[in-house]
């Protein structure tokens, strides 16, 4: 856990350093620019939050703030201390980041993905840290099965969160990708990309032979059994029963857990 020692003090910029975690992968110059440019007029408003390792301390946040203020010249850096053992600085890391000025989806899914997997969260537990719904974590998540090749192009492209989500209706990486330039060239919206992706999908399985076809209608069925499986545990917990749900994957599995108790629990 963590205590807030609520002293600011300044710390030479060169013993600061970035969480090897560090979220944000992606800075826009100009935006690191002009802030630097008014931290010039005004100073550092807002201090950049650190822990103590060693005899030098990281980020736990305000990494563009840092940049910024050492591009404006700053010797030394103001900073708030907070005495945090990895997991709390985890936990507060990603808070900042999903508060502040806006991730892109692919670094909100990866934040919430490394604040899970390297604490052992469950999505509940996840959910309740951050103060979201397990569905909005849930979904955040699935944006982990797209590719990084993929999701360079819709950087490059100016496509967000809704394509990105209308995109994993697409089984194979190369689809997604063909469809993916399609919809940047012509323009289309995250509706009319899940139009075209639903009439790309029923010309394909036309295409496909035998083996094929049983792959994609195989594909569709444990769509359609997780959400009935979901619908399920949703009517059990209204009725009163404490059943819990966790989905997950890795490079090679979709995991599907499911707790009911064998007894009402007591109100």
């Amino acid at each position: 856990m963590y205590e807030t020692v609520r002293k600011v003090k300044g710390i030479p910029h060169e013993r600061i350093f970035s969480a090897k975690n560090q979220t944000r992968r992606v800075y826009e110059e100009t935006s690191v620019r002009e802030l630097a440019e008014s931290i010039r007029v005004l100073g550092l408003i807002e201090p950049v939050t650190v822990r103590r390792v060693g005899n030098r301390y990281e980020i736990v946040s305000g990494e563009r703030r840092f940049r910024a203020a050492v591009l404006a010249g700053m010797e030394e850096i103001p900073c708030l201390v907070i005495a945090a053992d990895d997991e709390a600085a985890g936990v507060t890391a990603a808070a900042a980041n999903l508060l502040s000025a806006p991730l892109d989806f692919y670094e909100e899914a990866e934040t919430l993905g490394r604040l899970a997997a390297g604490f052992g969260l469950s999505e509940e537990e996840t959910a309740r840290r951050l103060g979201k719904s397990r569905a909005a974590i849930r979904g955040k998540l699935s944006l982990l099965r797209l590719g990084r090749r993929l999701v360079a192009e819709m950087r490059r492209d100016g496509l967000g969160e809704k394509h990105a989500r209308a995109l994993l209706a697409l089984p194979d990486e190369e689809d997604r990708l063909r469809v993916e330039k399609i919809a940047a060239e012509e323009g289309l919206s995250a509706k009319q990309t899940e139009a075209y992706i639903a009439s790309f999908l029923r010309e394909k399985e036309k295409e496909a032979d035998p083996a094929e076809r049983k792959r994609i209608l195989v594909i569709k069925d444990v769509r359609v059994f997780f959400n009935s499986v979901s619908r399920a545990v949703e009517t059990m917990r209204s009725a009163g029963i404490g059943a819990e749900m966790e989905r997950s994957e890795d490079r090679r599995d979709l995991i599907l857990t499911i707790r009911i108790p064998k007894t009402m629990r007591e109100a």
